[in-house]
This record gives structure tokens, sequence and C-alpha cells, in this order.
């Protein structure tokens, strides 16, 4: 007999066993996730939790045996032991604070820690973090830790390869304990006050290993040797060859820039901005940057020498060399660049025309600056010719100003940027009528194309497809026709201007259906980074601004203007205007006849011309008769006054004197009035109008509110904000509008919405 079928069934029964095997290993497995958490580890973990101060609801999985299944906590799934801590802030301002439990050490398998984005005021880094003998993550980031760093704290620790201390209040009086870190990758010290630290090259040049080092806004001078010796020295030894992001922006660093650079194969990214740099940039420093991706260099003096044949070796996708010196040729290997999407080259001295090529590169560009120079093109320059209809491709746009140039011809029909917020082609000769796809538009929120040459109407779809709209500038054209009154529909509108052109008919009565959403709104919804959708709801409000002067207007001013309560600049002069001026409301408070100027046909208050139905009164020689005897009558009103007034206010204050229940209900009704307004606080959106991608929050507590007009100030990075508030708006429990003003910039708006939290 055959021994092949033998092998076959032993082969079989083998197959078996190990699945059987397998199976029961698996279940073996499962019955140990259940029980897989070290019981000294558990405990540990609690007492950490019962020190620290947690938001509600962001601990609660932190119950039963396993804490392998607990939130942010990790295990190692043979052991059993926690090896993984990660309490870092994923929610927007709901954070840890409070203690750091030495329980913490029963970890004594931890190789990450994460505690980045919490609030750990007050105290210094602990010192017992130095005893995570395995760590190899630990990340510390705007935590909020004060204190020096000492050798003992995170020295120790030779096994960490990632250490994260951005943003903290650490300063530092030398590097030397990074020096122990000799598996160190990834370092990031930002922020830090290293300003008393002479050299921080040395213990550098002992981490054999790092990759990335980014020591931004640190203080760091040239203390003992010039930052090119330094970089020199690192690279000397090797110990940049494996570098892949350089940043060393904000410091106090001069000298050059070391071509040694150029032989740093691995790097990525490069952040040298906002130092004193000076001298020239050659082809050398970028020799080997194949893999670069990032070049920031701005605010420097350093001036670019290359080839205009040079053909660079990397992509890069941001650039940014303001204030480097570029020009006066627009570089042209900028056209080798196929993958920007961030290009600043502001102030870089170009005085030469916009290549046609340069174009083709901002398919992918969301941020574009190439202002503050001489080139012929862009706003504020001097640019000539047609729109550029590849601007068609720049589908992530969401501003776009080529104002104050010498555009001609007519308006490309490319207006379909899913983004576009703000477009600007004011004081330039275009012609022609607005093109229907700026109609599509419906992210739009400011139109200006005043100071041109284009005709025709006024298109209706202005006023149906964007709904958005805050501002409209359309002066100085040579638009004709009726205003149509489909304008009116633009809810949000602030802002219209339709002086200087030759527009004819009445003024629609449909503009007192005008509202905005600066005054008494009550803000709803969220603001949403570039494209800042608003929802509202509340009090209808009114147009701020409307310029229809020098027109061919004609027929009543319509008494709905009387209803824009809010408005604050009007301007009818120059039109054939006839009737008579509306009363009452806020145009009570515009009393400065050229408003009204040029309308010859117009009477009334302000104009010294009287309507012809208006009746003068005479004054009158006649002292006595009919008028005498009224007077008996004014005589007996101030009899009863006396008594009135002293029967009513001992009626009030006898009540209080005398009845002890009354009176301390009256005084706890103030008292709870008071306890209401300090329940109230106001928080202050701010929108920056030029870019709309900038919004900050300011919040102000009651206590900050005087009863009378304030003036509440804060630092908003560089911008110092003055707020302007009356308190009788804050006790209307709505949305209030403020002035708002910046320093070196045009007045904007500050939007505010009343909560009661009592």
């Amino acid at each position: 007999m055959s021994s092949k079928p033998l092998v076959e069934v032993a082969l079989w029964l083998l197959v078996l066993c190990s699945g059987i095997n397998a199976a029961f290993g698996s279940a073996n497995k499962e019955t140990k996730g259940r029980v897989l958490c070290d019981e000294r580890e558990r405990q540990a973990l609690l007492k950490f939790k019962h020190a620290l101060n947690a938001p509600s609801d962001t601990l609660t999985s932190w119950v039963g045996d396993n804490c392998c299944r607990w939130m942010g906590v990790g295990c190692n799934n043979e052991t059993g032991h926690v090896i993984k801590l990660n309490l870092r802030e994923t929610i927007s301002n709901v954070y840890y604070h409070g203690e750091i439990d030495p329980s913490l050490l029963e970890l004594r398998h931890l190789s990450y820690l994460d505690l980045s984005g919490n609030f750990f005021g007050s105290q210094p880094i602990p010192e017992f973090f130095g005893s995570f003998l395995k760590l190899r993550y630990l990340n510390l980031s705007h935590a909020n830790f004060i204190g020096l760093i000492e050798p003992y704290q995170i020295g120790n620790i030779s096994s960490l390869r990632y250490l994260d201390l951005h943003s903290n209040s650490l300063p530092m009086e030398d590097l030397q304990w990074l020096s122990h870190l000799s598996s160190l990758q990834y370092l990031d010290l930002g922020n830090a006050d290293l300003s008393m630290v002479s050299d921080w090259v040395q213990p550098i040049n002992m981490i054999p290993s790092l990759s990335v080092l980014r020591l931004s806004n640190c203080g760091l001078r040239n203390s003992s040797t010039p930052l090119h010796l330094n970089l020199t020295s690192l690279n000397k030894h090797g110990r940049l060859a494996s570098m892949r992001e350089l940043y060393l922006s904000n410091n106090n660093y001069s000298g050059t820039v070391p071509e040694s650079l150029g032989q740093l194969s691995n790097l990525v990214s490069l952040k040298m901005s906002y130092n004193s740099l000076e001298g020239a940039i050659s082809e050398a420093h970028f020799a080997n940057l194949t893999r670069l991706e990032e070049l920031d260099l701005s605010a420097n003096s350093l001036v670019f020498n290359v080839s205009p044949q040079w053909i660079p070796p990397f992509q890069l996708k941001r650039i940014g060399l303001s204030s480097c010196k570029l020009g006066p040729q627009f570089p042209s290997w900028l056209q080798f660049q196929r993958n920007l999407s961030y290009l600043d080259l502001s102030h870089s001295q170009i005085s030469d025309v916009i290549p046609n090529w340069f174009w083709n590169l901002l398919s992918q560009v969301s941020y574009l600056n190439i202002s503050q120079n001489l080139i012929r093109g862009l706003s504020r320059n001097n640019l000539r010719g047609q729109v550029p209809f590849c601007l068609k491709d720049l589908i992530y746009l969401f501003i776009l100003d080529l104002s104050y140039n010498n555009l001609d011809g007519l308006i490309p029909d490319i207006f379909t940027f899913p983004r576009l917020n703000w477009l600007q082609l004011s004081h330039n000769n275009l012609s022609g009528v607005l093109p229907s796809s700026i109609g599509v538009q419906s992210t739009l929120l400011a139109l200006d194309l005043s100071g041109n040459q284009l005709s025709g109407s006024i298109p209706r779809w202005l006023g149906e497809n964007t709904s958005d709209l805050v501002i409209l500038n359309l002066r100085s054209n040579m638009f004709h026709g009726n205003i149509p009154p489909q304008l009116s529909l633009l809810s949000s509108l602030q802002i219209l201007d339709l002086a200087n052109n030759r527009l004819s008919g009445e003024i629609p009565t449909s503009f007192e259906n005008f509202t905005s959403m600066a005054m008494t709104q009550k803000l709803i919804g969220s603001i949403l980074g570039e494209t800042s959708t608003f929802r509202y709801q509340g009090c209808v409000t009114q147009l701020e601004s409307l310029d229809l002067s020098q027109n061919h207007l004609s027929g009543a001013i319509p008494s709905s203007i009387s209803s824009l309560t809010f408005l604050s600049k009007l301007n009818l002069s120059n039109n054939n205007l006839s009737g008579t001026i509306p009363s009452g409301n806020q145009l009570q408070t515009l009393l400065d006849p050229s408003i009204y100027t040029g309308n010859y046909d117009l009477c009334g208050p302000p104009l010294p011309k009287l309507c012809s139905a208006e009746v003068v009164p005479q004054p009158s020689n006649t002292f006595h008769g009919e008028d005498e005897n009224d007077g008996t009558g004014h005589w007996w009103f101030y009899v009863g006054v006396a008594p009135g007034f002293v029967a009513g206010f001992w009626l009030t204050c006898g009540i209080l004197i005398f009845s002890k229940s009354w009176r301390i209900a009256y005084f706890r009704f103030f008292d709870r009035l008071n306890e209401r307004l300090d329940g109230f606080y106001v928080k202050m959106v701010v929108m920056d109008a030029p870019h709309r991608d900038a919004v900050s929050v300011v919040e102000f507590e009651e206590k900050d509110l005087q009863p009378n007009l304030n003036f509440l100030s804060t630092e908003m990075g560089e911008r110092n904000v003055v707020v302007e508030m009356d308190l009788a708006q804050i006790a209307l429990n709505c949305l209030v509008a403020v002035n708002l003003k910046l320093k070196g910039t045009s007045p904007m708006k500050m939007y505010g919405t009343l909560f009661n939290v009592a």
C-alpha cells in the first residue's frame, strides 16, 4: 500500500490542529482583552483623574475594571501595561487643568504622553517626568507650564525621540540637557525664552538623528558666533544630514546665510524669516535641496543673485520672500514651480512686467501677494491691458483686487469662483456691461467696480443672486436706466454707492426693505473661515450709506427713506428730484443742505426753499384778548402741578417708610436687577474686512463696563482695538454695533451679541 494517503492524512491533521490552536489562542486573547488592565496602573490613573479638574463628560469612560478601554489610554496587547496616555485638547476651549498627580509614576512602561493644549498654569513641569525612562513621545506644547527646565526633569529620558515644548513660559539658561537625548528626532522649543542661552549649537551637535529642529521666536541672538558659523559647524559634523525641518524664524540673528545649507539633501521645510540676515543668496544655497517644499526667508535684507537660466532642483508649495530683493526683473525660476499654493513676493523691488507664464502657475494658489512693487500687475501697480482670462483657473481664489491700474477692455465672463468673497476692479478703464457670471458668485460680500467706464443698465440679477452683498459700489461709471427695485432684496447691504452715473427714473420706494447685519440683529450662526456664512434673526435694520448723487433721477424722494433708521450717510445731490423732502427718524439728523443741492424743484428743510403748502406764522402785536384769557387756564395748570407732585411723592415714599414688607420688596427688586446685569457679557466678533479670513473673538465681562459711554481696549496681536459702547444699547438685549478703529487701518465694524448668562 502506498504511503501517499498516509501523508495526506497527516497533513490534514496538522492543518486541523493549527486551526484549533489558533481559535483557542484568539479566544484566550479576547479573554485577556477583558481583564488586560494592570490593577495598580488602573488605580494610579484614577488618582490622576481625581487630582485633575476635568471638564464634564470628558473622562466619563474612566470607569470599570479595564482601563485599556478608557478614552486616551493605550495598553500593550500582551502584557496589559499602560504604554500610552493621550489627553491633548481636542475640543476648542475644553481643556484639563489642576495638579498632575505623582501616581503616574506607576505607569513604568509609559512610552507616549501627550498633555498638549491644556492649562497647567502656575506649576513647572513635574520633576518625576524624568523617571519615565521608556518614554519616546512627549508633547507638552501649549500646556501653560512655567519655570526653568532642569536636566533631571527631561534630560534623563535618553529614549526620547519626540519632544514638543512649544508655547510654554519656560525660560532656559542653557540647553546642555539636550545633549543627553541622543535618540531625539523631533525638537520644538518655539516661543520658549532662550535669550540667556549662550551656545545652542554644541548640545544640538550631540543629537545625531535630529531631523526636525524648531527654534522660532525664542530670542536667540548672535551671542558668540554668527548664525552662518553655527550652521556651518553643525553641517561640518554631519549633524544636519538628516534634517527635514529647520525653523529659526523670529529671532535676533544677523549675518549671512551659509552656503552649506545647500547640502541638506533631506530638507523639506526651511524657515528663517523675521531676522536681520543679509548678504547674497546664490544657486549654491539650494544645490542639493531636491526635497524642499517650503521656503520662508521673509523680512530679511537678503539679495537673490541667481542666473535667469537657473532651474531649481526643488518643487515648492509655499514661498515667502517678502522684503527680500528679487528684482528688478521678475524671477524667472518661478516658472518651474508647478505645485504652488502660497506665494508672497511683496516688497521685493520688482519693476518688471508680469510674464504670461506666471498666470499658469496659479491654478492651485490660495494666497498670492505681490503688492508694494513696481510691477505692472495687480493692485496699485501699473498693470495695462485686459483682465487676464486665465484667472478663471484660480478656483481657490477668495479675494481679487486689481484696483488702481490701467486695465481696459471688457470684464471677462470668468467669474465662477466657488469661494470668492471680495471683487475689486475699481479705478481702471474697464468698459462694456457687467458679465452675467458675477451674478453666479453667491458667496460675494463686496463688489467694487467704481471709477471705470462701464455702461448699460444695472442688472436685476445683482439683487436676485448676490444676496450676501454687504458693499456695492458702482460709482463713477456710465450706467443708465432705472435703479432696479431688486436691489432692495440685498438684505445684508450696508453701503450702496451709485453716484455719478446716468441713472434716471424715480428712487424705488422699496428701499425701505434694505436690511443690514450691523445693527440690532441677533447672530445665531457661526463664522466659518473664508466664506463667512451668517444667519440672522431679530429686528429689521437699514442701510447705513446711500449715495445716488450726480445722476438723472426724477420724481419725489420716497417717504420710505425716512424709515432708514440707521442711515448715517446720504447724498441725493445733482439730480432732478422734486417735491417735499421727507422728514422723521434719521432724516432729522441729516441737516446738511448739500445732501439735496442741485435738485431745483426740492423744497422743505434743511433747504431754505419753502414748499408752497407751508404756512409761515406771522408775529402778533396783540398781547390781550383771547390769548390773555387763555393765560388763566395756564395759571390753573401750574397751581395743580405743585399739590399733585407733593401727593405723588409722599404716596410713594410714605409706603416705603411706613410699610416694611413694601420696602423689602422694593430693594429686593433692584438687587435682583443688579444681579441680572452682572450676568451679562458681550461677545465681540471682529471681521477683518480686507481679507475676511482673519476672525478674532474678544469677550468683555460686565464688570469692565460702566454706566456711561465707555472706551474698552484690548490687544489683538499687534493691533490696538478701541471699542465704543453705550450701556443703554446693552439693556436692549440685542446685537449692538460699535465703531472699531485699528491703528494704521481704515475704520471697520465690530459686531457683538449680548447674552444673558444669569
